[in-house]
């Protein structure tokens, strides 16, 4: 299980480190994505399996189910892990989550998330589209 709040940097090349207890928990392997406030989010290889048989089980037909496959599946990416530890945050994803030189890494259960240092102290504005959250 993820608990806690740490800050850590990212270094010039998108590269953060997890804290170690973390990793140990993501050593089956990992995945990061856009989570639904400005931040991103983390999870195992298990997890993610489920999550992603849960969405593709869902009905294609709503427009709300094609969106949220869109944004979760589209912004994924495997993590890997250096020897140091380390693991680069796409582009993309670090764009997306407003990330520089530092985040907050938040244990929240199944899930990490992290994004700017002050989006894991406070909730930030909702999204325009609360279906994503309300069909999970």
């Amino acid at each position: 299980m993820f608990l806690g709040q740490f800050e850590h940097t990212i270094d010039e090349k998108g590269r953060i480190t997890f804290p170690s207890r973390f990793r140990e928990l993501l050593s089956e392997g990992a995945y990061v994505t856009l989570g639904f406030d400005q931040n991103l989010v983390v999870m195992t290889t298990s997890r993610w399996t489920l999550l992603y048989a849960r969405i593709n089980g869902m009905n294609s037909a709503n427009p709300d189910i094609r969106n949220l496959r869109r944004f979760m599946f589209s912004h994924a990416a495997k993590i890997d892990f250096d020897s140091a530890g380390r693991f680069i945050i796409p582009p993309v994803l670090r764009e997306a989550a407003h990330l520089n030189d530092a985040a907050m890494v938040v244990g929240v259960g199944m899930i990490l998330r992290f994004g700017r240092l002050n989006s894991g102290r406070s909730k930030t504005s909702p999204r325009k589209s609360r279906g994503f959250c309300q069909t999970l």
